[in-house]
């Protein structure tokens, strides 16, 4: 008989939804009004997102100010001095920079062909 009563006096408990925890919304206080510059700034740009939205905005423009009135002339680099053609008689490596200047003559063609041929 005990547990029927018990088990009865439990139900409406049951039944009840449990006490949702206390909302927390993680806002922190309202802004302290704020005077000047930053005053001036909130008037406009009232959210925290506005504003490092703006200061972005004034770090690319100013970027973008520098590189248009400094010109970007780029020094150029100091040519390579040209490698004599080589007339001894030896064939340069392909990879040298001298194999250019040696096949710029037909007389070296030659002697390269007739290297590959024997």
């Amino acid at each position: 008989m005990n547990a029927l009563r018990l088990a009865r006096s439990a139900a409406p408990a049951l039944r009840r939804p449990a006490a949702a925890p206390p909302r927390r919304t993680l806002a922190s206080e309202a802004a302290a009004p704020a005077e000047g510059l930053e005053g001036q700034i909130r008037a406009v740009l009232d959210t925290d997102e506005k504003v490092v939205m703006g200061v972005m905005g004034l770090y690319v423009g100013l970027y973008g100010l520098k590189s248009l009135l400094s010109g970007g002339k780029a020094a150029e680099a100091p040519a390579a001095a040209p490698v004599a053609a080589s007339t001894s008689g030896a064939i340069p490596d392909i990879e040298s920079p001298a194999f250019e200047k040696f096949i710029e003559s037909e007389e070296n063609i030659s002697k390269l062909i007739a290297s590959w041929e024997k």
